[in-house]
Order: C-alpha cells, then sequence, then structure tokens
C-alpha cells in the first residue's frame, strides 16, 4: 500500500539494521516494552516478514524504514486493531495520521470492517490524541493494567465503527 508519502509493506530481513534504530531505542518504546536488542529485533523482523502478517513496515518513498504499523484481528473477523510505532526522527511529521488513515480507509472501505479498536498507555497523550483525531473514542480505561519499566500502568481503550469513519479521499494509492 502507498500514501502519499510512504509505503506499507513486509519487512524484508534486510530491515533488521534499520529496525533496530528505532526497537532498540528506549525513547521509542517508553510506552511499548523493554528496548529490543539485536538478536531479538532479527527474530522479530523475521516472524512479520510475510504478505499476511498483523505487523508491516513503514518506509518513505526514498526506502528509509521509519517505523511500523499494526493491523490485526481482534477476536472476530469483523473487528481489527490499529497500531503504530514510529522511529524518533519520524514523529511530529504526520506520519501516524498518514499511515493510521490509509489503513482505516483500507479496513473499512476494502474489508467491510465493523470496527477498529486501539489501545495505549494513558501516559501516551501524543496517540491518544492523535487517535481521537482520527475519530476514536476512548471505550474504557484499564487501571493499572500494563507492567512498564517496573511500574503498573494505565491502560486506555480506544474504538470507532465503520459509519463514523471518515474516509481520506486520496490518500491511499494502492
Amino acid at each position: 500500500m502507498r500514501t502519499l508519502r510512504l509505503i506499507i509493506r513486509p519487512f524484508l530481513l534486510a530491515d533488521a539494521t534499520a529496525a533496530l534504530a528505532y526497537l532498540g531505542d528506549p525513547a521509542v518504546m517508553r510506552f511499548c516494552e523493554p528496548p529490543f536488542d539485536a538478536a531479538r529485533t532479527q527474530e522479530w523482523v523475521s516472524r512479520f516478514s510475510a504478505e499476511d502478517a498483523p505487523v508491516h513496515a513503514v518506509t518513505t518513498h526514498a526506502g528509509d524504514l521509519a517505523g511500523h504499523v499494526i493491523f490485526h484481528e481482534l477476536g472476530t473477523a469483523d473487528i481489527y486493531e490499529l497500531g503504530w510505532v514510529l522511529r524518533t526522527d519520524a514523529q511530529g511529521q504526520g506520519y501516524a495520521t498518514e499511515v493510521s488513515r490509509a489503513v482505516l480507509d483500507y479496513g473499512f472501505v476494502r474489508m467491510g470492517l465493523h470496527k477498529v479498536a486501539a489501545e495505549t498507555v494513558a501516559a501516551n497523550v501524543p496517540a491518544r490524541l492523535l487517535l481521537e483525531r482520527l475519530g476514536f473514542r476512548q471505550e474504557g480505561l484499564l487501571r493499572e493494567h500494563a507492567r512498564l519499566a517496573g511500574e503498573w500502568v494505565d491502560v486506555v481503550w480506544y474504538g470507532l465503527l465503520a459509519d463514523q469513519h471518515k474516509p481520506a479521499i486520496g490518500l491511499s494509492t494502492t
């Protein structure tokens, strides 16, 4: 899938070094999980190198790995979950918005999904604001639901129903 500035594609084994640059960065992973080492990154990239993988690489048109997008079935074929992780220097450029809109359009328009859900750590204010700009509504707060850096943190669940989605016309080219 292509957007105006990005390509969403399966990971390639050759992406491991570039993926380690962000998956191993504590600043990037602070709301996800502990930073990856080289061996874990290699295994992770290998696991997601299939066309039907739930995690896809996000690259610029020049081929630079900007991060990844997560889009997978959530218990039923009509409900999927969306997420993303971007390297530090790819943040603040609208990439998360662009890739999310393209994936949401694909899910709702082409796949006929009923709902897309998303979760984030409550302290991840930029992700929460982005989800709300995309039309997601907060559906729940799971108090002390995840453990990050040795501390229990709250997790917020969001949902977007098909009839609430406003397609981003012209954003995706494939």
